[in-house]
């Protein structure tokens, strides 16, 4: 099952998809420490999914096989 998944989504990697953005980002929160001010920091909350985890990976593969 999980090696079907992973060759469904197998696509050639394309690095200019991606964008490093942390330094960036911490270059925010230093010049807010340095003004004096409190940085706000992204908090992630992790979704909770309800139902079995075998349900949800049929459903990814059937999805992809639709698109």
């Amino acid at each position: 099952m999980g090696l079907a998944l992973i060759k469904t989504y197998e696509e050639p990697l394309k690095l200019e998809k991606y964008r490093n953005e942390y330094p960036a980002e911490l270059m925010k929160l230093i010049e807010a420490k340095a003004k004096g001010e409190r940085p706000t920091i992204k908090k992630f909350k992790p979704k909770k999914e309800k139902g079995d985890l075998y349900e949800q990976l049929m459903h990814s593969l059937q999805a992809r096989k639709e698109a």
